[in-house]
């Protein structure tokens, strides 16, 4: 937690990060996200969440847009002048290729107004444009007064177009205000996996990544927690820890 913590904090001084936090399934990976919200609603954040679903990878960037309408609803409800400042730099990161934004958040046209009709080009020419126009546009979307943070949960189930975008938004955070949190199921992936696949590019290019592995407790590790919560000795309380450890199979945020 404080490792995340000390990435979104450094969002006030215009520097972002991106970070992976991974473990088996029902360990506490979105609950230790979920722990975040408070300090990010301190210092003035916004944060938004998507997820990917296991019989939705069909469903191109599904994950994003359902990031992208949680972003609607917090901009419509900030101070106009933090507002005003939001639309600006989406009118700018977008020019008048708006439209690209439009087709995975249809929503945008409430903020920015409806958006011209695209060029036709060549499919490839297509979806080149459309990656740089929606990851220039998601690295907008952050200030210094109201950092943006971005959970892409079940990123096992995501398809090639979102890990394909999540890798270029990792080529550019780290200098903006911006922090991307990506979970995914360890147990669920292989070498040959689209995941792993971007995040070794992302690796090889030297891009700061941070790596979180989410494990539960054993029953020592309960144990422990419990005698220091209680501040009785480990011995008096294992009955209670291991009645505790069996009905949380050892998730730490479930434990406290």
């Amino acid at each position: 937690l404080d490792t995340l913590q000390n990435l979104i904090a450094q969002t006030k001084q215009g520097k972002g990060g991106f970070a992976l936090v991974c473990g088996s399934p029902g360990v506490g990976k979105s609950r230790l996200v979920d722990e975040l919200r408070g300090y990010i609603h301190s210092i003035g954040g916004i944060f938004v969440g998507g997820k990917c679903y296991q019989y939705e990878s069909t469903n191109p960037f599904n994950v994003f847009s359902e990031a992208l309408d949680a972003y609607m609803l917090k901009i419509k409800r900030i101070g106009k002048e933090e507002q005003n400042d939001a639309i600006k730099r989406i009118r700018n990161s977008v020019g008048a290729l708006g439209a690209e934004v439009v087709k995975i958040a249809p929503t945008i046209v409430d903020l920015i107004g409806e958006q011209p009709a695209l060029q036709s080009l060549e499919a490839e020419k297509e979806r080149v444009r459309f990656m740089i126009t929606v990851s220039k546009f998601l690295l907008s979307l952050g200030s210094t007064q109201n950092p943006f943070i971005i959970f892409l949960d079940d990123l096992q189930w995501a398809d090639e177009g979102s890990i394909e975008l999540l890798e270029k938004l990792a080529e550019s955070v780290t200098s903006l205000p911006i922090v991307v949190i990506a979970s995914y199921r360890d147990t669920d992936v292989y070498e040959s996996h689209p995941l792993v696949r971007a995040m070794n590019t992302v690796k090889e290019k030297n891009i700061p990544l941070t790596d979180i592995l989410v494990k539960p407790f054993g029953i020592g590790g309960t144990t422990r927690i419990v005698s220091e919560i209680l501040m009785e000795d480990e011995k008096d309380i294992l009955p209670l820890s291991k009645e505790l450890h069996e009905r949380t199979s050892g998730n730490a945020f479930f434990v406290l």
